[in-house]
């Protein structure tokens, strides 16, 4: 939990600041290429969209597998309960990785044998 009151900022944000500052710095690039070098803006403009996507890939791979929104540690294999998964590093509770719980049995099963 101290690494969270030092961080200030969740890692899922700091992903997420970091992949848009690498787009809006590839869109001025290929502004810049595009201008300066009066090519055809089409061929920097495929580039470029090629180039955003390679970079948001490799940037959001972790996301793949199950990750801690506060720190960036791997959860797998760590148990989920009714709110998520707990990360052992700073206690942020996962949300997103909880699997659908199961709350009651199936009650169209149990009307039918009353009736």
């Amino acid at each position: 939990m101290s690494e969270m009151i030092e961080n200030q900022m969740p890692w899922i944000r700091k992903l997420r600041l970091r992949v848009f500052a690498v787009l809006v710095a590839l869109t001025l690039a290929a502004i810049g290429i595009a201008g300066l070098a009066s090519l055809p803006a089409l061929p920097v403009v495929g580039v470029t969209i090629t180039l955003a996507t390679m970079v948001v890939n490799k940037m959001t791979a972790k996301l793949g597998v199950m990750t801690c929104s506060g720190c960036g540690t791997d959860l797998t294999g760590v148990p989920t309960g009714a709110y998520g998964a707990m990360c052992t590093d700073c206690g942020v509770i996962n949300t997103t990785h909880a699997p659908p719980v199961q709350l009651a049995k199936d009650q169209s099963s149990n009307t039918a044998t009353k009736a």
